[in-house]
């Protein structure tokens, strides 16, 4: 990784600087940054925008909600002069990739999804629709943890699995997610009706449906003591390999591989694999620089209701209601 400029803090008339200067205590503190680019503070701020509400959080992700901002919303400053984006120029191909514009600074931008939506101030617009339905599933989605609601889950391959086809834009997620119940909708993945190792059906594995959204959160969860994202691919990778049925053969054909050489390549496939995603997800992540799924509720929330003009607490810019799963706090509750 290059450090690609090195620009003047953003004038300060259209910029409100969002938190105290975060310096270094000692020299021994001191943290290197691409070409040991010496960090003596971090600032973070946020462009202004009169008609909206300041989103921070401990991760100095800041920005606005109409529209979220896109640009420069965080930046390192070096003894005193204000250091700008930094670019990855990663691989010869760069078929997959484009190059962005972002504050004068050219960023590649690999398997780019596409702009993503937002609340606009009227909030009635498709963008404001999308960006409330996507975030307020999340919302729904949350109360499914809870082990305690009476809803039982089949979570064998015979009911859970074989999605033939996935949605490739905000238009078709409605149609594919089932918001109130969790998972896809009826006949999206209604899994395999015939085990290929046994030739028989696969047998029920009834659960509650809170005890297996949370085994999957928690697999997925990073921190401290996890495996870190792409280690618990490696995980899964361990545990196929390591299963007695499982024949060390390339691609399930060819002569049986002895352990050393099948480990070496299948780590070095998947780690590849691993890096791969790395460059595209965080090339993306960088260049939109796009709101958190709890700062989005929140800030909908605190606004109010967008669902009735009629009822307390309207704001078209405000979170769904949806019965029994996001509703208005009344009296008695």
């Amino acid at each position: 990784m290059n450090a690609s400029s090195v620009i003047d803090w953003p004038d300060e008339d259209m910029y409100i600087i969002l938190n105290n200067e975060i310096k270094k205590d000692s020299p021994e503190d001191s943290t290197l940054y691409p070409n040991n680019l010496e960090i003596d503070y971090i600032q973070v701020y946020q462009p202004k925008v009169s008609t909206t509400i300041s989103l921070t959080n401990g991760n100095f992700e800041t920005g606005s909600v109409d529209p979220w901002m896109k640009y420069g919303t965080s930046s390192v400053s070096s003894k005193n002069q204000r250091s700008g984006s930094y670019c990855a120029y990663i691989g010869a191909d760069n078929s997959d990739g484009k190059i962005c514009e972002r504050y004068g600074t050219s960023l590649w931008v690999y398997n780019d999804p596409g702009t993503p939506c937002f609340l606009e101030e009227d909030g009635m617009n498709g963008s404001s629709e999308d960006y409330r339905w996507t975030f307020e599933l999340v919302s729904v989605w949350s109360s499914h943890l809870n082990p305690y609601d009476g809803v039982m889950w089949d979570i064998s391959p015979g009911a859970i699995g074989n999605i033939q086809s996935y949605p490739v834009n905000y238009a078709e997620y409605d149609q594919f997610y089932d918001v109130e119940n969790g998972g896809e909708k009826p006949g999206i993945a209604d899994g395999y009706d015939i085990n290929p190792v046994t030739g028989e059906s696969y047998e029920p594995q009834i659960v509650p449906r809170g005890d297996y959204a949370r085994v999957l959160a928690e697999f997925w969860a990073d921190g401290p003591n996890s495996e870190t994202p792409p280690g618990h691919w490696f995980t899964i990778l361990n545990y196929v390999n390591d299963h007695p049925l499982h024949e060390h053969r390339f691609m399930g054909e060819g002569d049986l591989i002895d352990n050393l050489e099948w480990d070496v390549k299948s780590y070095f496939i998947l780690g590849g694999a691993m890096h791969d995603v790395a460059i595209s997800s965080w090339s993306i992540k960088g260049y939109y620089d796009y709101v958190r799924p709890i700062s989005a509720i929140r800030s909908m929330a605190t606004r109010g209701q967008s669902s009735d003009s009629e009822l307390p607490n309207y704001d078209p810019q405000g979170i769904g209601l949806i019965d029994g799963l996001i509703e208005l706090i009344t009296e008695g509750d």
